[in-house]
């Protein structure tokens, strides 16, 4: 089967916006073009309306990431991790109502997704509600045991609760994970408390 040049050019383009190594502001400009383009099915424009979703999200500019996921949902409105993404844009707006109801979302059809759990941990910690912040946190170590943003939470509950050398084995663990750990919690302006 003969494509023509065009085609391929699109489809070379596709795969930059959901695989290249671009910095988010050329995955913005990339993604753009691509959904511009048009001639994608329902599932590969959801697919690009998430990953420049998220390339907004990573420049802060959360208003068009937020609406981004919105439109990737009209497409796909099954797709938990749309729901995950866009309960983590709204949290860094501060926008707590509408982050829980879409981290809720995201965990009603995906229940083991340690990034919706994560994150919605994270809105109980802002909350100040260690319970269900250490739930989240724990479910999300039953499905990934070395998911750093968990472990990180669930030692920030360790802590709050004076279960200092529980805090200091998940906070190591979180850090070996990823180094950028604590910086990832910062936005949403939780800093660990000094154990």
């Amino acid at each position: 089967m003969l494509v023509s040049s065009g085609a391929l050019a699109q489809g070379e383009e596709f795969d930059r916006c959901l695989r290249g190594p671009e910095p988010a502001p050329e995955k913005v400009t990339i993604c753009t073009r691509v959904i511009q383009a048009g001639g994608l099915s329902a599932d590969l424009l959801a697919a690009a309306l998430l990953t420049r979703g998220s390339a907004q999200g990573v420049q802060k500019n959360y208003p068009a990431a937020i609406q981004d996921f919105s439109q990737a949902l009209t497409h796909r409105p099954e797709w938990s991790v749309a729901f995950a993404s866009r309960c983590l844009a709204y949290a860094l707006r501060d926008d707590r109502p509408r982050a829980l109801a879409d981290c809720n979302q995201a965990v009603r059809l995906q229940a083991r997704d340690p990034f919706a759990l994560s994150t919605r941990g994270f809105l109980h910690l802002k909350a100040n509600d260690l319970v269900k912040a250490d739930s989240d946190f724990s479910a999300a170590l039953t499905v990934r045991a070395d998911y750093a943003q968990a472990l990180w939470g669930r030692a920030y509950v360790a802590v709050k609760q004076g279960r200092d050398r529980e805090a200091r084995r998940d906070l190591e663990a979180a850090r070996r994970a990823d180094r950028q750990v604590d910086e990832d919690a910062s936005r949403f302006g939780l800093t660990m408390p000094r154990l």
